[in-house]
């Protein structure tokens, strides 16, 4: 998929115990940043999983950040946006 200058190739799956024996992920990582070539990508999106065989493959993370804002300046708003954070894998304590 391509979203502007970027590809994105979120749909990858990656099962360890079996790339062990077929490199399917591998193969799969080759063919997306081979359509993100043909596409003509300045950058490509491989989502925030699975890092290891990524960077092998030379991508690096980068960091995400996501804005929020509140029409009130009700400490439960934040509140309940600081417990969003750690629904999603965050602490909670992330900044709001």
């Amino acid at each position: 998929m391509k979203d502007g200058d970027t590809a994105v190739g979120y749909y990858l799956g990656y099962d360890k115990a079996t790339n062990e024996t077929v490199p399917v992920y591998f193969r799969l990582l080759h063919a997306v940043i081979a359509d993100s070539i043909a596409m003509g990508c300045k950058r490509l999106s491989l989502g925030r999983t699975a890092l290891e065989p990524k960077a092998r493959l030379g991508a690096r993370p980068v960091p995400l950040n996501v804005d929020t804002a509140s029409a009130s300046d009700d400490e439960s708003d934040a509140a309940a946006v600081r417990g969003a954070g750690a629904a999603w894998g965050g602490t909670g304590e992330e900044s709001v």
